[in-house]
């Protein structure tokens, strides 16, 4: 939820125009794309990691 209010809140930044709107968009834009992976990656990367390397203990340590 923090996450999708942080990006919602840079959307004003990235639509709109005036003295300085280049250096907002480029800012907001990459705190955009930057929350957006990083949420990816902790939603879906982070779990597959943990399957994978709990597989590999299972394997060379036996289950316990």
């Amino acid at each position: 939820m923090t996450v999708a209010t942080m990006i919602i809140g840079m959307v004003p930044l990235v639509i709109e125009g005036g003295a300085g709107a280049n250096g907002n968009r480029a800012l907001a834009l990459g705190v955009i794309g930057g929350m957006s992976v990083g949420t990816v990656a902790l939603l879906f990367v982070v779990p597959a990691f943990f399957i994978v390397f709990q597989g590999l203990h299972e394997r060379f340590q036996g289950k316990d």
